[in-house]
């Protein structure tokens, strides 16, 4: 410390311009600060679920299952049950997370859309036996 100089002033003062509130030296992620990529990320995730949607639709994803559990008949008796096993249990696992990808919701107004029909009919059932009451 120079004694020429008073504490505080503008050669001592310790300043950083980052944002506030934030640990120094730690970075947000890109995908928290670019916009363009949340939307390249949505778009790609959109992506994914019109094509696991397109797979579960078709029956593709369920004639894989049957294939695969017709392979694991025949390697039981080659390769043995343990090995047989695993490989039908990754491709289920593989099957299943395509299939619930398939059900996920790719925006807020499909889910309220679907929320709203499954209350529909809830509400028209819950109406229709209530009129069938009345009528005995």
């Amino acid at each position: 410390m120079d004694y020429k100089t008073k504490p505080g002033s503008p050669e001592e003062v310790l300043e950083h311009f980052g944002t506030r509130g934030m640990k120094w030296g730690v970075r947000r992620s890109q995908h928290s600060m670019n916009k363009a990529s949340r939307q390249r990320d949505r778009a790609a995730r959109n992506a994914s679920i019109d094509q696991a949607r397109a797979r579960v639709a078709s029956g593709q994803v369920r004639r894989e299952y049957k294939a695969a559990k017709a392979k694991y008949k025949r390697d039981r008796q080659i390769v043995g049950r343990r090995e047989a096993r695993k490989t039908l249990n990754s491709t289920r696992s593989k099957l299943n997370s395509e299939y619930r990808l398939s059900q996920q919701a790719k925006h807020g107004s499909e889910t309220v859309t679907t929320v709203m029909a499954l209350a529909g009919a809830t509400v028209l059932s819950g109406a229709g036996a209530a009129a069938a009451a009345r009528r005995l």
